[in-house]
């Protein structure tokens, strides 16, 4: 056995075991990110079925459905990293929001059971999302920070 080359080997294994560690959030150091990605995916779940099911509608409100779908996926996408800085997340939230309000907006236009129904798919999920945002904290940026 080579001596030199094991320790090598054995170096850069801790070494990125350490990082490893070190961007990996845990449920006792970043709650409120954590509690955001969870409802982060639960919105973008449920919209990504509303997304499906608004096919059925009018153009104007699977347009609107879709565009929320992509926009929770962002969200989610960003929340689940670790990584993304408070201002990315408000800003992809605030996307959201505007897609969120279009859809809604939609609803009472057309004010049909079907895309009341539609609406209820994410709406619990959209506040859950609000809520948690109001909790990520100023400053916050990938974990460890």
């Amino acid at each position: 056995m080579n001596l030199p080359q094991n320790l090598t080997w054995a170096a850069a294994a801790s070494l990125l075991a350490i990082a490893g560690c070190a961007s990996t959030p845990t449920a006792s150091s970043h709650p409120a990110e954590l509690q955001l990605a969870g409802s982060a995916r639960t919105l973008d779940d449920n919209a990504r079925v509303l997304a499906a099911r608004a096919d059925t509608q009018t153009p104007g409100f699977a347009a609107d459905a879709h565009e929320l779908e992509q926009h929770t996926y962002d969200l989610r996408t960003a929340a689940a990293s670790g990584r993304a800085s408070e201002s990315e997340l408000r800003a992809d939230f605030e996307r959201v929001t505007r897609s969120y309000q279009a859809l809604r907006d939609d609803v009472q236009r057309l004010d049909t059971p079907d895309a009341h129904a539609d609406l209820a798919l994410v709406d619990d999920a959209y506040h859950g999302v609000a809520t948690r945002m109001s909790g990520v904290p100023a400053g916050s940026n990938a974990p460890g920070s």
